[in-house]
C-alpha cells in the first residue's frame, strides 16, 4: 500500500491512456468505478489538435500530455536519411550499360534482403534487451517520459494504466518511489493482445511494443484484462505468478438521455423513418475494424441506412464518404460523433441492429468488442464478422448472425437473415439473464477488488451519480436567466463580481496564478480541481490580465480560454496593455509621441509590442478583449471599450457650493497622473509643480510603478493627460470622489462611426491645453470651493455613477458574450 497519501480519507489514483481520452468508454466506466470505489481520480490522456489539455468526463478531471514525440520524429528523419543513401547507378544505353544496370539493380534487391533480415534479427534481439525497445521504436521513450513528468506532478498513490503506451512511464514512476520508500503500485489493464494487434508503422514499431509489454508486464502489481482468453494467453505467454483477472468492458445497466440541445436519438439525427432499416456501427473509424466492408455491403442492401458513431478521423470518414459516392450510396451513409459512453444504449437504442466487422488479424480473433455488448444493452440483435471470439458470443446466445470476414456480399446476406428473423433474435438479446451478464456493474465488483488489494480506500462501491444531463439542463437554464461569471486574477472583493451579482447574476472571484507550477504534483492536482469548479460552475469567465486559472497546467491563458471556450463557455481578457503600434500613434497630431527623442522611442516601441504580443494573439485565436481605452477599443477590431466598475464605495459629496472649506488650513492637494505625456507637455508639468508650491499647495508626482489610480480618489485637482486624447481609469476614479480633472479629450474619439463614446454622455473633463495647463490649475485651485466648481464635482459623481457604477459594464460584456 503506497503511504504518501495527500488525502487520507480518498487515496489518487491516476489512471492513464494514450488517446483524448473522449468516447474510449473503458477509461471512463473505470473512473467513475475507481470515485464510487473511494478513489480521488484524475484521468491522463494524450492531447490532439482538436481536444484542450484540461477537461472533464462528468466529474472528474482530464490532463492531455501535449506529446510532440520529438525523439521518435528525430529518429524518423535520420532513419530516412540513412536508407536513401545509395550508391549512383551506372549511366548511358550502350548494351553494357544496360546489363550493368541489370546487375546492380539485382545486386541491390539481394542486399537488401539479406540487410532487411538481419536488422529484423538484430532489432528483435536488441528489443528484447531491458529497455532496448526505447531505441528500436523511441516513440516508446515519448510516452514514457511525457507519463512520468505528469506523474511526477500529480503524485499518486496508485496508477492503472491502460493499454501499453503507459507501462514504461508507470512502471517507472513506481520503481523510483518503491526506491524512495514510498511505494505507489500500479495496475496494467490490457486492452487487447498485443502480440496479434496490427500497429502502425514499419516492423520496428511492433517489435518494440510486444517486447516493452514482456519486459513490463511483469513489474505491474495486478494484471486485468477484458476477456478470458486473452487472460490465458497473457498468463501463458509471460508466466505471470497469477492469471489475470477479467472485467469484460460491458456498459452500465441504465440508460442515461442526452438533453436535446446535445443530441437527440439516433433515427433522429439520421433524420430515417421508423420503417427504414438502419444498421449502426460505434467505434473507431479504421479499415481493419471492417468499416470499408460495411459501406461495400449497401450495394446489395437496397433502401437499407448504415449510420457510424465514431472517431473524428478526418481521412477515414473522406474515405469513407468517398467509397459511397462510388457505389452511388452516399444517401444512405451516416457519419456522426461520439456520444459519451454512460447514453450510447440511449443513443443507438432506435436501429434495426448492430454490426462488428472485425477483419481477420490474430488480435481480432480474440477480442471482444465492447459494441457487441453496447448494441445487446440497448436491445438490438448484432451482423458480426465470423472471428473466434466474437462468433462464439453471437452463437452462444443466438443474438445475431454472422457473416464472413470482409465479405460484403456475405455480410449484406447475413443481415437479411438477420431481418427475416428478427423478433427471435430480439428476444434472445433481451433475455434479462443475459442482459444481467452483460453489464458493467457485474465486472465492477472484481476491479474494485483489484484496486483495494493495492492500495486501500475507506469508502465502499456506491451507486453511481451521474450528473451530465444534469448539469447540462442546469447550465441551459443559467445563461437564459441567471448566468454566471467567474473573474480569475481577482481579489477577494473584485469590483467586477460585484458587480455582475447585482446586475446580472451569481459570481465569484478566483485568485488566478502568473506563475508556472515548477513541476509540483499538488500544485498541478488543485490546478485540475480548480477548473472543474470553473467549468461546472460558470457561463462565462473573465480574465483579469494574463492570469491563469491552472498556473501553466493548460499551457497558458490562451490554451485555458480556448478549452473553455470549447465547452460553451464565453471568456474575455481585461488588459490595460498598449495595443495599438505607437508607430500608428505617432502620426497622429499633438499626440504624445510626436516630440520624443528616436531612441526612447524605439525602445518603448519595442517593450509595448512585446508587452501586447500575447494579448494580440488571443485576439487572432477570438478572444474578445476588453479595456479602459477608447482609442485602442476604436483603432482594434475585437477591443471593446468597458468601463471598469470602480472598486470602494464613492465618499460623500464635498461642502455645497459656497461653504467654507471644513479646514481652511488643509492645502489643496493637486495630482498629476502618471501617464505618457509629450516633452513639452512634461516641461509644462515641471513649471507648475513649482508655481503651485510656490502658491502653498501640495503637488505629487508620483512614479507608475509606486501609483494606483485609486489614489486620484484623494486628490482635490488630478492632471490627466493632456496629449493622448482620452481620460484615464485615475479620472474615473477622480469623479466618484467628486474631485476635478483637467484633461484633453480628442473629439474625434467622440465623433468617429463606432467610437463607444458615440452613446455615452460627455464626462466633466475641464479641457486645457499643454500651453495653458500651469495657469489653469491655479486658477482651479484658487476657486476650488465656488459655485461653479461645485457644479462641476457634482456632475462628476454623477458622470461616475452613470458609467463606472457597473450597470454599463455588465450590459457591455452581456451584449458581446450574448449571455
Amino acid at each position: 500500500m503506497s503511504t504518501n497519501l495527500s488525502h487520507v480519507e480518498k487515496p489518487h489514483m491516476a489512471m492513464l491512456v494514450a488517446n483524448p481520452v473522449v468516447g474510449d468508454s473503458r477509461v471512463e466506466k473505470s473512473a467513475l468505478s475507481a470515485v464510487r470505489a473511494g478513489y480521488r481520480v484524475t484521468i491522463v490522456g494524450v492531447g490532439n489538435a482538436s481536444t484542450s489539455h484540461v477537461d472533464h468526463y462528468e466529474h472528474i478531471p482530464i490532463y492531455r500530455i501535449p506529446l510532440d514525440f520529438s525523439r521518435h520524429k528525430a529518429w524518423t528523419v535520420e532513419n530516412r536519411r540513412r536508407n536513401s543513401s545509395r550508391a549512383p547507378e551506372t549511366s548511358g544505353t550502350s548494351l553494357l550499360n544496360r546489363a550493368n544496370r541489370a546487375l546492380q539493380r539485382m545486386s541491390q534487391r539481394l542486399n537488401r534482403s539479406w540487410a532487411e533480415r538481419f536488422r529484423t534479427t538484430r532489432e528483435s534481439f536488441q528489443a528484447g534487451r531491458p529497455g532496448g525497445w526505447r531505441t528500436v521504436w523511441p516513440q516508446t521513450l515519448d510516452y514514457e517520459e511525457g507519463f512520468l513528468e505528469v506523474l511526477h506532478r500529480l503524485k499518486p498513490d496508485i496508477i492503472h494504466a491502460h493499454d501499453r503506451h503507459p507501462m514504461a512511464g508507470a512502471a517507472a514512476y513506481s520503481a523510483l518511489q518503491r526506491a524512495a520508500g514510498t511505494p505507489v503500485p500500479w495496475v496494467y489493464d490490457a486492452h487487447e493482445w498485443v502480440p496479434g494487434t496490427i500497429i502502425g508503422g514499419p516492423p520496428q514499431a511492433k517489435t518494440a511494443w510486444v517486447a516493452l509489454e514482456a519486459e513490463l508486464i511483469r513489474t505491474a502489481d495486478a494484471v486485468i484484462t477484458v476477456t478470458d482468453h486473452v487472460a490465458g494467453e497473457l498468463h501463458a505467454r509471460h508466466r505471470l505468478d497469477a492469471r489475470p483477472r477479467t472485467v469484460i468492458n460491458a456498459p452500465r445497466r441504465a440508460r442515461q438521455p442526452l438533453p436535446p440541445d446535445q443530441r437527440r436519438p439516433l433515427r433522429e439525427e439520421c433524420g430515417v423513418g421508423p420503417e427504414t432499416p438502419l444498421l449502426v456501427y460505434v467505434g473507431m473509424l479504421a479499415e481493419h475494424r471492417g468499416v470499408f466492408t460495411i459501406v461495400d455491403a449497401l450495394t446489395e442492401m437496397p433502401g437499407v441506412h448504415v449510420a457510424f458513431v465514431g472517431s473524428q478521423n478526418a481521412t477515414v470518414r473522406q474515405q469513407l464518404h468517398d467509397r459511397a459516392m462510388t457505389h452511388g450510396v452516399r444517401d444512405r451513409l451516416h457519419l456522426l460523433d461520439y456520444v459519451p459512453s454512460h447514453s450510447v444504449t440511449w443513443y443507438i437504442e432506435s436501429a434495426t441492429c448492430g454490426i462488428s466487422a472485425l477483419m481477420p488479424y490474430p488480435a481480432h480473433e480474440l477480442a471482444m468488442p465492447t459494441k457487441l455488448r453496447e448494441y445487446a444493452q440497448a436491445g438490438l440483435p448484432v451482423v458480426a464478422s465470423d472471428l473466434d471470439t466474437q462468433s462464439a458470443f453471437v452463437k452462444d446466445h443466438g443474438v445475431g448472425t454472422l457473416f464472413a470476414a470482409g465479405d460484403a456480399s456475405s455480410l449484406a446476406a447475413a443481415f437479411h437473415r438477420l431481418l427475416d428473423d428478427q423478433e427471435s433474435y430480439r428476444r434472445a438479446v433481451r433475455d434479462p439473464d443475459f442482459l444481467a451478464s452483460q453489464t458493467w456493474e457485474g465486472n465492477e465488483t472484481a476491479l474494485a477488488a483489484t484496486w483495494h488489494s493495492l492500495c486501500p480506500a475507506q469508502s465502499p462501491l456506491a451507486e453511481p451519480r451521474s450528473t451530465a444531463p444534469a448539469a447540462a439542463a442546469a447550465s441551459q437554464t443559467r445563461v437564459e436567466r441567471h448566468p454566471t461569471l467567474v473573474v480569475v486574477g481577482a481579489s477577494a472583493a473584485d469590483p467586477w463580481a460585484e458587480a455582475w451579482s447585482r446586475f446580472a447574476g451569481d459570481a465569484r472571484g478566483h485568485a488566478g496564478s502568473d506563475s508556472e507550477a515548477d513541476g509540483d504534483g499538488v500544485l498541478m492536482s488543485e490546478a485540475l480541481d480548480s477548473w472543474l469548479e470553473i467549468d461546472r460552475y460558470a457561463d462565462a469567465a473573465l480574465y483579469r490580465g494574463l492570469s491563469c486559472a491552472h498556473g501553466d497546467v493548460d499551457g497558458g491563458p490562451l490554451s485555458e480560454m480556448l478549452s473553455l471556450q470549447r465547452r460553451q463557455k464565453q471568456v474575455g481578457v481585461l488588459t490595460e496593455a498598449p495595443l495599438v503600434d505607437a508607430a500608428l500613434l505617432r502620426d497622429q497630431p499633438g499626440h504624445a509621441f510626436s516630440d520624443w527623442d528616436p531612441k526612447v522611442f524605439g525602445r518603448y516601441r519595442r517593450q509595448a509590442l512585446k508587452q501586447a504580443r500575447p494579448y494580440l494573439t488571443m485576439l487572432e485565436q477570438g478572444i474578445p478583449l476588453f479595456t479602459s481605452s477608447q482609442r485602442n477599443a476604436l483603432m482594434l477590431h475585437g477591443v471593446h471599450w468597458i468601463p471598469a466598475p470602480l472598486p470602494f464605495p464613492s465618499p460623500p459629496l464635498p461642502s455645497p457650493p459656497g461653504e467654507a472649506r471644513a479646514d481652511s488650513r488643509t492645502p489643496v492637494r493637486i495630482l498629476i497622473v502618471p501617464t505618457i505625456r509629450s516633452q513639452a507637455e512634461n516641461g509644462q508639468l515641471d513649471r507648475l509643480v513649482e508655481d503651485a508650491t510656490r502658491h502653498g499647495f501640495s503637488v505629487r508626482r508620483p512614479r507608475s510603478s509606486r501609483y494606483d489610480p485609486s489614489q486620484a480618489g484623494h486628490a482635490d485637482i488630478v492632471v490627466d493627460a493632456l496629449t493622448l486624447g482620452e481620460w484615464s481609469h485615475s479620472a474615473a476614479h477622480a469623479w466618484s470622489a467628486s474631485r476635478l480633472v483637467v484633461g484633453h479629450l480628442d473629439e474625434s474619439l467622440s465623433t468617429s462611426p463606432g467610437s463607444p463614446l458615440m452613446t455615452a454622455p460627455a464626462p466633466p473633463l475641464l479641457e486645457s491645453s499643454v500651453d495653458d495647463i500651469v495657469d489653469t490649475v491655479l486658477d482651479l485651485a484658487h476657486a476650488l470651493d465656488g459655485a461653479a466648481e461645485a457644479e462641476t464635482r457634482r456632475h462628476g459623481r454623477d458622470f461616475a455613477e452613470a458609467i463606472y457604477g457597473g450597470k454599463m459594464a455588465v450590459a457591455g460584456l452581456r451584449g458581446i458574450w450574448n449571455v
